[in-house]
């Protein structure tokens, strides 16, 4: 997608996989990227971050996983 359609998109929330180590962009990063910057996920500072093989990896875990994402969403 193009930074404008990001923006255009306008995300209440950011969905991103959780990487160990420095691979990942913190908020503060995350929040500044001029895509993100103008979305209300970003005045909110709204991001999920869970990990990316329980995201990716459909298995017995998946209806956990989908729970857990909808309790982050939706608080729970």
């Amino acid at each position: 997608m193009t930074d404008e359609a990001v923006a255009a998109a306008a995300p209440d929330v950011i969905l991103m996989m959780d990487r160990g180590g420095d691979h990942g962009a913190g908020d503060d990063e995350l929040f500044s990227m001029p895509a993100i910057a103008p979305t209300p996920a970003a005045e909110a500072r709204a991001v999920v971050r869970m990990d990316g093989l329980s995201l990716l990896g459909f298995g017995p875990r998946t209806a956990d996983v989908v729970r857990a994402l909808s309790d982050a969403l939706h608080g729970g």
